[in-house]
Formats: structure tokens, sequence, C-alpha cells
């Protein structure tokens, strides 16, 4: 981004939010307009020093305001809240909230959907997953903003893929330690969505066998009662 005075800034802004004279709609019916987000930033107006990555606001009352908190990488098309964004969207806490539902709302529509198989072999697969309790090394913890002391729950990645390989992906991300040395290069994530879908395939096959051993059951407490 080439530096840039307020004056023509706003100047631009309201050239393309025109006044409502014109039917359409004003610059302040927009309570915050992101008016730039930028790799490097020279600064805009005064009082301002915006870092590398950061976003500005532009406000109703004609101030600009900067958030550095608020980290986008145009490149790749990536946001971070406190951290530099490795995925499109990535925070430095584990801290989001919905008011409701603890997941996201995915397409689903069968209309969409082609070679449609019911999974059969939920038990098999649930069986090999090892679940673990952990902690992260401390310099993972320190800059994710992690509990050291804290235990965590999950699944190891490398052991994972072997179960689902299309839930572990490579991240680019290299992690390194207090004193810049390399712990670990291009690190493993995982998507643990296939889990919940197997364990319902195998509670319905564990089902199905306690099905056929009541039956099995009733039919000798018959034998045995004649």
């Amino acid at each position: 981004m080439t530096k840039r005075d307020k004056t023509s800034l706003k100047n631009e802004i309201n050239t393309l939010l025109p006044d409502n004279s014109s039917g359409q709609i004003s610059p302040s019916d927009v309570r915050l307009n992101i008016i730039d987000t930028v790799d490097s930033m020279a600064g805009i107006g005064s009082g301002i020093s915006p870092q590398k990555g950061g976003v500005a606001f532009w406000r109703d009352e004609g101030s600009v305001a900067y958030d550095s908190d608020l980290i986008w990488d145009s490149g790749n098309v990536r946001l971070g809240i406190g951290k530099s964004p490795s995925f499109q969207l990535e925070l430095s806490q584990n801290s989001a909230g919905k008011p409701t539902s603890t997941l996201w709302s995915v397409v689903s529509d069968d209309r969409i959907k082609r070679e449609i198989e019911t999974i059969e072999d939920g038990l098999e697969k649930i069986d090999k997953l090892r679940p673990v309790r952990f902690k992260f090394v401390d310099s993972f913890c320190r800059n994710h903003n992690i509990d050291t002391t804290h235990h965590q729950t999950g699944f190891l990645a490398s052991e994972y893929e072997k179960v689902f390989p299309c839930g572990v992906i490579q991240t680019n991300i290299n992690v390194y330690d207090d004193d810049n040395h390399l712990i670990a290069d291009n690190i493993k994530a995982l998507d643990a969505h296939d889990v919940g879908l197997y364990l319902v395939a195998a509670v319905k096959e564990l089902k199905q066998r306690l099905d056929a051993a009541n039956e099995k059951i009733s039919e000798l407490e018959s034998k045995i009662g004649e």
C-alpha cells in the first residue's frame, strides 16, 4: 500500500459509498468499515503507527483506528486474531463461542451428493484409535497462550492418519524452542470429524450384536423351560 493521508482516504471512501442524496447507501450508515488490510503499512493519519500485517478501520466520526491484534495475510488470504495466521482463520487462544450449537453448520443436502454408502466398519475403525492425554512442550505453550501445566486430550496425528488419512494435513508450520532451535518442521494438524460418524456406526454395530445375542438367549431360555 502506498502512503495516503486521511483526507484523500476519506474522499476515496465517500466515492465508493456516495451520499444518500443519490439514493444510495451513505457512509454514515456503515458503522465500522474496514478500509485497508495490508502486509506493509506506512501509516495512516497522525498518531498511528501500524505494524506489518495489521488492520486499519475507518470510523464514522472521521478517525482511523488501528488494531494490531488482527493480522491480515493478504498473500495467502488469511486472518489471525492475536497471532500470525497459518490457516484461513486462526485464533491465538482457545476462546470462541456460539450461542447454542457446539458445531459448525455444513452443506449436507442429499441432492448434491453422489456415491452414497453406509459406513459398515465403524467398530473396526474406532478400535484402532488411541485417545491420549498429554501436555504440549513449554515453548509451544508460551507461543500459543497455553497453560504449561494443563493436560490436553486428543489423538496423535501420526497415529490418527493411519486410520483416517484424509483427516490429517501438513501445516507448513515450524516449531522452535526458546533458543530458536527447530523442534519440528511442517507439523501436522488433524480434523476429528470422522470420529463422531464412525462412533455412530460402531454403536449401531454393537446394537445389532446385542440384539442377536438377546435373541439367542431368549431361544435358549425357551428350550430350558420346555
